[in-house]
């Protein structure tokens, strides 16, 4: 096994440079290394952290994200009658989509009056993502817009900034982009933390522009498909994403090149789809 490793080191074996810039807007104090394969997802990362302020920033949407309840220290409201708002779990967030399980738990009649349930906080429709994850899955960051009147436990992180419903579709729609995704797994483990959630570089277009309505519009239509990662508007909408990151049609290949389970019809599809709409440059 030994024969295989080179007697000397240098760049070929070590193409992969990191400035000390980069880890800074990637992660912050922490100067966490990200776990870049090549120099190409390098420039990629490098590209994409730049393009915009980060989702916790004031300079952009200034979202910030937590938890709900907790499955253990909250489970005294919690039972499994047949009223109730349901109790919902990273496992029952999808791609776009929330899905409810009959078995779900429900809070105790009248627990949902509770004042330190913060009832107008459950009223209504909220952003939130999956906690629990890994950057060997198909996709790593899963979001949902999660029902009014549901509440959620610690595998869930809702979005706690007030924001109109159309820009938290938006929202949506960036979160479960391949380009939102690539850059997760390049921080995750086990959990998509807050910590890196909040440091997305994430593009803000203005209030009631086509960009924003777009991607908003196709996010809403992905949530009642029964098969959203098949359809027409995903790939409209990964390809929408893309461009507001201003991709290249090979930067969107080699980013699509880093999800290997995603199937290969799919990427295709994808990148035909954004290939074809790719604003041409004058020359």
């Amino acid at each position: 096994m030994l024969d295989g490793i080179p007697d000397r080191g240098g760049a070929p074996c070590f193409p992969i440079v990191f400035t000390r810039q980069l880890l800074e807007r990637v992660s912050g104090e922490e100067m966490s290394m990200p776990d870049a394969r090549s120099a190409e997802d390098v420039a990629l990362l490098e590209k994409l952290v730049g393009s915009s302020p980060s989702l916790a920033s004031t300079r952009g949407w200034g979202a910030r994200f937590g938890r709900e309840l907790n499955a253990s220290d909250d489970k005294a409201l919690f039972w499994s009658g047949p009223t109730g708002w349901p109790v919902l779990e990273g496992k029952h967030v999808h791609p776009f989509q929330v899905r409810v399980p009959p078995s779900v738990s429900r809070l105790r009649p009248g627990a949902e009056f509770c004042a330190s349930l913060q009832r107008a906080a459950f009223e209504r429709p909220r952003l939130g993502y999956r906690d629990v994850a890994c950057p060997t899955n198909r996709l790593t960051l899963i979001a949902a817009m999660l029902p009014a009147e549901s509440v959620t436990v610690h595998t869930v992180f809702c979005l706690k900034t007030s924001l109109p419903d159309d820009e938290q579709w938006f929202l949506c729609g960036v979160l479960n982009s391949f380009v939102a995704n690539f850059l997760v797994r390049l921080r995750v483990t086990t959990h998509v933390t807050t910590a890196i959630v909040s440091r997305l570089p994430v593009p803000r277009p203005a209030p009631g522009s086509s960009a924003l309505a777009g991607i908003a519009e196709l996010a809403h239509e992905l949530a009642g498909c029964p098969r959203p990662e098949e359809s027409r508007e995903y790939v409209d909408l990964q390809g929408r994403v893309a461009r507001l990151y201003q991709l290249t049609e090979g930067e969107m290949a080699h980013l699509l090149g880093t999800f290997p389970l995603v199937p290969a019809a799919t990427r295709s599809a994808v990148l035909r789809g954004f290939a074809a709409t790719e604003p041409r440059r004058r020359g």
